[in-house]
C-alpha cells in the first residue's frame, strides 16, 4: 500500500497501527458475512412462508371450490379467456360462469381470512 492511494494522514495512521487496519479489516468482513447470512436467512423464511402459503391456497382450493368453480377460475385467470369464452367451453350461459366466479372468489378469500385470522390469533397468544 502507498501512500498516494491511501492519503497522508491515513498513511500515517495505518503505520502507527497496523493491527487496527487488520482489525477494521476484519470487522468489515464480518459484517458482510453476516449481511449476505441474514439476507440468505430472509429469503429462506421468505420460500418457507411462500411455500406455507400455497399449501394453504392449495387446499383450499381442493376443499372449498367445487369442480366447476376450478374450471372457471382456471379459465378465466390461468389460461386468460374471457367469461363468454369459458362459458361456451363449459356449456353454460355466461352470467352463470359469473356468478360462479364470483362464489369462487369469495370461498377463496373467506378461506384466507379464516387461515389469516387463525394464524394472527395463534401468534398472540404464544
Amino acid at each position: 500500500m502507498n501512500r498516494a492511494a491511501v492519503g497522508t494522514g491515513s498513511w500515517l495512521l495505518l503505520q502507527r497501527t497496523p493491527q487496527l487496519s487488520l482489525d477494521i479489516t476484519a470487522q468489515l468482513v464480518e459484517e458482510t458475512s453476516y449481511a449476505a447470512w441474514l439476507e440468505g436467512e430472509r429469503d429462506a423464511l421468505r420460500a418457507e412462508e411462500e411455500q406455507a402459503f400455497l399449501a394453504v391456497l392449495d387446499e383450499i382450493w381442493n376443499e372449498a371450490l367445487s369442480p366447476r368453480e376450478q374450471q372457471v377460475l382456471q379459465g378465466i385467470y390461468w389460461e386468460g379467456k374471457s367469461v363468454s369464452a369459458v362459458g361456451r367451453a363449459l356449456g353454460l350461459h355466461h352470467s352463470i360462469v359469473g356468478r360462479c366466479r364470483e362464489r369462487a372468489l369469495e370461498k377463496l378469500r373467506a378461506g384466507l381470512h379464516y387461515v389469516l385470522r387463525y394464524r394472527a390469533l395463534t401468534e398472540s397468544a404464544s
